[in-house]
Formats: structure tokens, sequence, C-alpha cells
């Protein structure tokens, strides 16, 4: 992926703006089922395409706990730029919303 982040107010917490571009490849096209802990080999998907483009925007809160650790929390919005998959009827284009956190050190 490449994200940008940038700065918006740079306080005891700061605010940052976040976006950015992914890609995903379909590797391995097959299905399969878990029936008592046995997996089973089903067959393989049809019309997905085997290369995904998707976006990511959100807004970052960052609070520093020192000069080198920090916390934060993105909200952040993916949606997939190209159509999931080539079945006529069902152009979708999946998107999620997802909120991530963590602990930053900074070198």
């Amino acid at each position: 992926p490449v994200i940008l982040r940038y700065k918006l107010i740079d306080k005891a917490i700061d605010f940052n703006l976040i976006g950015g571009l992914s890609y995903n490849l379909l590797l391995n096209n097959s299905v399969n089922t878990v029936v008592d802990g046995s997996k089973y080999n089903i067959g393989k998907t049809a019309g997905l395409n085997s290369f995904m483009v998707s976006s990511s925007m959100g807004m970052g809160i960052e609070y520093n706990l020192s000069q080198k650790i920090s916390l934060n929390l993105e909200p952040t919005f993916r949606y997939y730029l190209n159509a999931f998959g080539d079945i006529p009827g069902m152009k979708t284009h999946p998107y999620s919303i997802g909120v991530f956190s963590g602990l930053s050190y900074k070198f």
C-alpha cells in the first residue's frame, strides 16, 4: 500500500489526514469447506477479478506519551475502485469501515 499522512494539528494531541491506494492479488483460487474437522476442496470461484485496487481515506488522532512513544486511533474508510468481478449484473464495488489503533515508537 501507498499511504500518505498529513498532520493538520501538531500539539499534545495531533490530528492527521490519511489517504492512499493499495492493491490485492488473488493468488490461489480455491473454495474449501470444513465438516467435522476435515477440510474438503469443493471447487473454484468464478468471475472474480485477480487484481483489485482499493483506496482508503481516514483521519488519525495521535496522543504523544513521550518524545518517542505515542498512541494512535485511526477511523478509516476503504473503497474498491474496480468491480469485484466480471459476472453480469454483479458489478459491485465493496467498501469497509474500520477503526485502527496502535502504539508507535519513533527511532
